[in-house]
C-alpha cells in the first residue's frame, strides 16, 4: 500500500509519483484523491465532481452544475467510499461525498455521486441553521471524509456560536452516518477551532486527524470518535506567527 502519490504539480496538472518516477497528466485539477481499488482517481476541476482512470484516460465531469452542484472550496472536499451506500437513491453503489456549497432550497450540505453520474446534491442537511446578530449563517465548510468502513462521515461545519470576531466564526468538527444519512455526535466545537485545513479517519476508524488554525497559531490535532465536545490532543503546535496550510494523512495499515 502507498507505493504511488496522487498530486497537483506546479502547472495545476494532474500527477502520480511512484517512487523515482513521476507523470504529469493532461488534465487539471484540484484535490486528487485514490478511488476503490486504485484504479481511478476522483478530483474537483471548475466546481464539479470529476473522474479519471489511473493513466490519465477517460477524464470526465460526474456532477453538473444544473444539477444544483458546485462543490465547495476546502482541503479535502471530496471523499471516495470504501463501501456500498445501502440508504439513498442509488443504494447499493460506492458513494462519492462532497461538500456541494449551493442547492436552491437546502443551501450548504453534503451530496453523493456514483462513478457512474448518479448523483443527489444534498444528502447530508445542515446539523441546525442559527445565525448569530452579525447575520453570520451555520453552514458547511469545504472538508468531508468517510471513514474506512464507509459508515460513518467526518464533515466541518461553520459555528456562529463561536466568534472570533474579524476572523471570522468558528468551525465544528460533527460526524455523521454515512449510511442512514443522520447528524450525530460533535466531536469539537467552534471554540477549538477556526479554521479546518483537511480531516482524515486513522485507518482502524477509531480517530480523526486534522490541522486547524485560529489566531493563536497553526496545529495538528486528533481526537477519539466517541466522546462529545473534546478538548483535541495537539502533535504540532505553531506560533502566532505560522500558517499550517496543508491536510495531514494517516500511514494506512500495512496488508
Amino acid at each position: 500500500m502507498g507505493k504511488r502519490i496522487a498530486y497537483v504539480d506546479p502547472s495545476g496538472h494532474i500527477a502520480i509519483k511512484a517512487g523515482p518516477s513521476q507523470k504529469s497528466f493532461d488534465v487539471t485539477g484540484e484535490n486528487p484523491i485514490w478511488g476503490p481499488g486504485h484504479s481511478r482517481i476522483a478530483f474537483v476541476k471548475d466546481a464539479q465532481v470529476w473522474i479519471m482512470n489511473d493513466d490519465g484516460t477517460n477524464a470526465h465531469a460526474i456532477t453538473h452544475s444544473w444539477q444544483g452542484v458546485m462543490v465547495q472550496d476546502g482541503a479535502r472536499p471530496v471523499s471516495w467510499s470504501d463501501r456500498p451506500i445501502i440508504n439513498w437513491k442509488c443504494g447499493g453503489h460506492q458513494a462519492i461525498a462532497f461538500v456541494n456549497r449551493y442547492h436552491a432550497r437546502f443551501g450548504k450540505s453534503i451530496g453523493y455521486v456514483t462513478p457512474g453520474g448518479c448523483v443527489q446534491p444534498t444528502v447530508i442537511k445542515r446539523p441546525f441553521a442559527t445565525t448569530d446578530p452579525s447575520g453570520a449563517v451555520a453552514q458547511f465548510e469545504g472538508n468531508v471524509d468517510f471513514a474506512p468502513t464507509g459508515t460513518r462521515l467526518a464533515f466541518g461545519f461553520k459555528d456562529p456560536a463561536y466568534s472570533y470576531g474579524d476572523f471570522g466564526i468558528g468551525t465544528d468538527l460533527f460526524l455523521a452516518n454515512g449510511q442512514t444519512h443522520a447528524v450525530g455526535t460533535r466531536l469539537v466545537n467552534g471554540s477549538q477551532i477556526l479554521f479546518l485545513a483537511g480531516l482524515q479517519w486513522s485507518p482502524d476508524s477509531t480517530r480523526v486527524l486534522f490541522g486547524s488554525s485560529n489566531p493563536f497559531g497553526s496545529d495538528i490535532e486528533v481526537v477519539n470518535t466517541t466522546e462529545a465536545n473534546q478538548t483535541p490532543t495537539r502533535f504540532y503546535f505553531g506560533g502566532a506567527e505560522d500558517e499550517f496550510d496543508g491536510r495531514p494523512s494517516w500511514q494506512p495499515l500495512t496488508s
